[in-house]
């Protein structure tokens, strides 16, 4: 889930908004919706959301979601938003087209095992050398 300064971010990048911007549509300060857009200022009021929501033209229900780090509900939901985002993102890669054209000629065990196999690429590295046992060595 995003936090609320990933969620500020990404809105106003898609309707070509600046924190400026925003904090003029909310009546906020520049430096609050700066916090906020570093998840710096986490303690949102019903009226700040209230605010946010009117000058981003989204739901007040959506922002409390991504302020609490709770979802709304446990049905698992497409953010059309982030989707249309990665979208974009995807359509002016020079090999994205052609990497989902591959991805759709998968069967759906194999996009799972293709997206279990990324994830497991993005883990931290293993730190230390292993001391034949499996388990990596002390430091000296």
């Amino acid at each position: 889930m995003e936090t609320i300064g990933e969620y500020l971010t990404r809105l106003m990048r898609q309707k070509n908004l600046t924190a400026k911007d925003l904090a003029t549509r909310c009546g906020l300060t520049d430096s609050y919706v700066g916090r906020l857009c570093k998840s710096q200022s986490a303690n949102l009021t019903v009226d700040t959301i209230k605010k946010l929501a009117m000058a981003l033209d989204v739901d007040a229900h959506e922002i409390f979601a991504v302020a609490s780090g709770v979802p709304a509900s446990q049905a698992p939901q497409t953010d059309l938003l982030l989707f249309l985002d990665q979208m974009q993102k995807l359509g002016t890669d020079e090999n994205g087209p052609e990497a989902l054209r591959q991805l759709l000629g998968f069967a759906a065990d194999e996009r799972r095992a293709l997206l279990d196999y990324i994830a497991y690429c993005k883990r931290p590295p293993f730190k230390g050398k292993p001391n034949g046992k499996g388990k990596p060595r002390k430091k000296d």
